[in-house]
């Protein structure tokens, strides 16, 4: 498995492509500048088979439509999330003034369900708080955590779906995860589970 990193659009958003063994992909969080997605790609002689979406914002979606056309790619999202998918007031394409065509998911997962390709195996845990359907994804001695847990930080919790009891309450259920994680998330430089526990200052108030 190769993990390759793309940071796009406006707000800087890590966009993941897991390449297998098998020469396939799964992209996580395409959330802009589908043309250079799909050149990186090709480039990288991939067959892509998945879109994973951490949650709906615009931000982590914006190139899903361009790219699922171009590959056939199989879209999936969180239940809490699809309507996001379906209307640019929710998703924030509507507040940011940038164009969006909507999508529906081939696949709708929940919390404990498993995403797989390969040799590449993620579970679903469902974070709500910075929106209604977000999620992290744990397997591979992974977290890939959206924007649920950055470096040093959290996701905000003042849009559609926003929700700071939950995101406080999602934390938590992280803090309390046994043994630690290497986190690759939605925007940012990566950490560990660990460090985060030690020096969040949002995991800081959980143990309040």
């Amino acid at each position: 498995m190769e993990i390759l990193q793309y940071t796009v659009g406006a707000l800087g958003t890590n966009c993941y492509l897991f390449k297998t063994s098998q020469g396939n992909g799964m992209l996580i969080d395409p959330g802009a500048q589908a043309p250079l997605l799909l050149q990186e790609i090709e480039k990288q002689g991939v067959k892509l088979q998945k879109i994973v979406l951490t949650h709906g914002h615009i931000d982590h979606i914006g190139a899903v439509h361009e790219i699922k056309k171009a590959t056939g790619a199989e879209l999936s999202i969180h239940a809490e999330d699809v309507e996001m998918l379906e209307d640019p007031r929710k998703n924030l394409a509507s507040f940011f003034h940038v164009p969006y065509t909507p999508d529906k998911p081939d696949v709708i997962f929940r919390e404990g369900d498993a995403v797989e390709l390969d040799e590449v195996r993620f579970q679903v845990l469902h974070t709500p708080g910075h929106t209604k359907g977000s999620c992290v994804l744990l397997g591979n001695g992974l977290m890939v955590s959206g924007d649920t847990l950055f470096r040093g930080s959290v996701g905000r919790t003042d849009h559609y779906g926003g929700d700071y009891s939950a995101l406080k309450k999602s934390l938590l259920k992280l803090y309390r995860l046994p043994g630690d994680y290497q986190v690759i998330s939605g925007h940012g430089g990566a950490t560990t589970l660990e460090t985060e526990r030690k020096t969040n200052p949002y995991m800081e108030l959980i143990r309040e």
